[in-house]
């Protein structure tokens, strides 16, 4: 060929995600218990695995395929949100908490987004 780009091999590479997907959602149709990886297309893989339970479904496939796409779903879920680590370091850290305040103090809780003017809480405006 006269330097015409490879139209087949490009539309291979651009279709292997889908493809991937594809025969994840055939294995787990035929029973099988495949693990979700980081490498494979896991935002279209939640989507697609969704809409194929929900037709497997309706359709009254057994409690056992359903139940291996459900922990399909939710293992690509907890792969692309995964939960924040505690900070390292600190003893009883909990995910979420404020981070402690250097010299011993407790840091400060978040205040709220909203306080109502103290009126409304009982108090006089001047």
């Amino acid at each position: 060929m006269l330097d015409h780009p490879d139209l087949e091999a490009v539309q291979t590479l651009e279709n292997a995600g889908i493809e991937d997907i594809e025969a994840t959602i055939e294995e787990l149709l035929d029973g099988g218990q495949p693990i979700p990886e980081p490498f494979q297309s896991l935002q279209m893989g939640i989507a697609r695995v969704q809409k194929a339970y929900l037709r497997a479904k309706r359709a009254g496939a057994p409690d056992n395929i359903l139940e291996n796409m459900r922990q399909w779903w939710l293992s690509a879920q907890a792969l692309l949100n995964p939960e924040p680590l505690p900070a390292p370091g600190v003893p009883g850290a909990q995910a979420g908490a404020p981070a402690p305040v250097p010299g011993g103090q407790p840091a400060a809780a978040p205040s709220p987004a909203f306080a109502p003017p103290p009126a409304a809480v009982g108090g006089t405006a001047l």
